[in-house]
C-alpha cells in the first residue's frame, strides 16, 4: 500500500514520511481486522438473536454465557476471546443500566477487562472502526454482533485455534517493510509492505449474538 508525498506540502519530509508509514500500518492492520471478521462471521454461521433495550428482565451477560456454553458444546473448547461491535457494546450497557438494580449498574460499569474476569475469557475486544462503502458514506467494520472463539497467542499449525493468522516475513525478519521512491523531482512514493493470511480452521465452537 502506497501514499504519494507531494514535497511542496511537506517542508519535513523525514516527518511527513514516518506519518505516512503509520497511516499505511493502521490502514493495513485495519483491512486485516476485516477479513478476520468476515472469515470469523461466516464460520459462525447465522448465530442467535437477541434484543438488548430498557425492558425488565434483560441481562445481555447472561446471553453471552450462555452463548458459550453452546459453543463449548458444540466443540468440546471453550471461546477464549470476544468481540464486539460498537452498538452491540453500547446496548449492553444501556440495557444493564435501564434494570436499575446495583447488579445491573455494576455490570454496565465493567470494562472489557473485568467483563472478561467475570465471564471467564482471556480478552474482549470493542470494534470502533469505520471503512469506505461509497463516496459519501462508510460503514462498520464489525456489526451489530457479539463475536466468541478460541484462538490461541502465538499460535501454530497443530494448536485448536479456530481462527488463525498466517503472515509471510519480509526480508530481514519482520513483519512489515517500507520502501521510499523518489518518483520526480517533488514526489515520493512510501510504500508498506505486509503479507497475511487469515483462516477459519473449523466451523464449530464459534458464539454469535446478533444483537438488536
Amino acid at each position: 500500500m502506497t501514499i504519494r508525498l507531494d514535497l511542496d506540502q511537506y517542508p519535513n519530509i523525514d516527518q511527513a514520511q514516518q506519518i505516512a508509514v503509520e497511516r499505511l500500518t493502521r490502514r493495513l492492520y485495519r483491512n486485516d481486522l476485516r477479513r478476520a471478521y468476515a472469515v470469523a462471521a461466516a464460520a459462525a454461521g447465522a448465530g442467535t438473536g437477541v434484543t438488548w433495550n430498557t425492558t425488565a428482565g434483560k441481562d445481555p451477560d447472561q446471553d453471552v454465557l450462555t452463548a458459550l456454553i453452546a459453543a463449548t458444546d458444540s466443540s468440546g473448547i471453550r471461546p477464549n476471546r470476544l468481540l464486539f461491535g460498537e452498538v452491540a457494546w453500547n446496548k449492553r450497557g444501556l440495557s444493564h443500566r435501564a434494570q436499575n438494580t446495583a447488579g445491573g449498574f455494576a455490570s454496565a460499569m465493567q470494562s472489557p477487562e473485568q467483563l472478561a474476569g467475570m465471564l471467564g475469557v482471556e480478552g474482549i475486544k470493542i470494534s470502533r472502526e469505520r471503512y469506505q462503502t461509497t463516496a459519501t458514506a462508510k460503514s462498520k467494520v464489525v456489526g451489530d454482533v457479539v463475536l466468541g472463539f478460541y484462538s490461541e497467542d502465538g499460535v501454530g499449525l497443530d494448536d485448536p485455534s479456530c481462527l488463525k493468522r498466517f503472515v509471510s516475513a519480509v526480508e530481514g525478519g519482520g513483519l512489515l517493510r517500507v520502501y521510499v521512491q523518489q518518483i520526480s523531482a517533488k514526489l515520493i512514493d512510501v510504500t508498506v509492505e505486509h503479507y497475511s493470511n487469515i483462516i477459519a480452521t473449523a466451523d464449530i465452537g464459534y458464539a454469535r449474538l446478533n444483537v438488536s
